[in-house]
């Protein structure tokens, strides 16, 4: 069994559908959204996914991203900041 922890992912429909214009996508505000679920207790590490279309310009933070999902991103006028 691996010790390493798994990232949960989340993929760009779900942030198009859970945040306004603007918003801040991290591990603690996808918790409080319901979007993603505790793992162990803990807030578990996060992979924005690139599945689906985001129209919104988010700011991402603190999640691992996948490289389509950052052109993505960016190209709706969000930012990405790094882990």
């Amino acid at each position: 069994k691996s010790f390493a922890e798994k990232f949960t992912p989340v993929n760009l429909e779900q942030l198009e559908k859970t945040y306004g214009a603007g918003g801040t996508v991290s591990p603690k505000t996808l918790l409080t959204a319901n979007v993603i679920s505790r793992q162990s207790g803990r807030v578990p590490k996060v992979k924005i996914l690139g599945k689906g279309i985001i129209s919104k310009n988010l700011i991402i933070s603190g999640c691992a991203i996948s490289a389509s999902a950052k052109v993505a991103v960016e190209k709706a006028g969000g930012s990405v900041q790094s882990l």
